[in-house]
């Protein structure tokens, strides 16, 4: 279950063993037909399809950043045991956004504010829930989320909670950087929250990350 979760295919059965397979180049059809979704889990990661409308950026606080993804380029390796979100590729991120349009499928840039100023990662949306409800937010995410449940608890406590729920796809290297995000007409400013990005910055955007 755990190898077809990330697009394995069951292929035959040798001396006793099931063998799995994974094809990593789609065909001209699978490229028009499959969906965003589909196409990253059957090919990736990595493996995008940038869609107008559905390709956004979030920031996220250097500390979060470290912790969500601990093995990002330039990230100091901890000593302390990994937790199960850094080392997994599926994960959840946390706002209070007000974006409630992204589907599954959809592409995220993380925006790595404070220090970098840059687009550091990209995932790929599996579902999104909206909710004022820690319970049900900490039921959806699991251990897939750097919240704690007390900061959950206090998100929730203060408006409408956005959970995303994604696939890591890939690192950028090197980041993109906000003056690149900003020339290409990407985005008009730093992100200070969940945006889509501009449509007239998707076709730059999609040479750069070569989706």
């Amino acid at each position: 279950a755990l190898l077809e979760l990330f697009g394995f295919k069951h292929h035959d059965d040798h001396n006793g063993e099931r063998r799995y397979v994974k094809r990593l180049v789609p065909t001209e059809d699978e490229l028009r037909t499959l969906s965003p979704l589909d196409l990253h889990v059957t090919f990736g990661p990595p493996a995008l399809r940038i869609v107008d409308g559905q390709t956004f950026i979030t920031p996220i606080q250097p500390r979060f950043h470290r912790s969500l993804f601990p093995d990002a380029p330039g990230e100091q390796m901890s000593l302390i045991a990994p937790q199960p979100h850094g080392n997994a590729l599926r994960k959840a991120y946390l706002s209070h956004a007000s974006v409630r349009s992204a589907e599954p499928g959809a592409t995220i840039l993380f925006y790595r504010s404070g220090d970098l100023r840059a687009a550091t990662a990209v995932g790929v949306l599996e579902e999104s829930l909206v909710s004022t409800d820690s319970d049900e937010i900490l039921e959806f995410v699991g251990s897939r989320t750097v919240y704690s449940a007390e900061e959950v608890e206090r998100m929730a406590a203060d408006g409408s909670v956005l959970a995303f729920l994604f696939r890591q796809d890939r690192f950028l290297e090197p980041p993109i950087t906000l003056a690149e995000l900003m020339s290409a007409r990407a985005v008009s400013r730093a992100p200070q929250t969940t945006i889509r990005i501009n449509p007239e910055g998707l076709p730059w955007l999609t040479e750069r990350l070569d989706a």
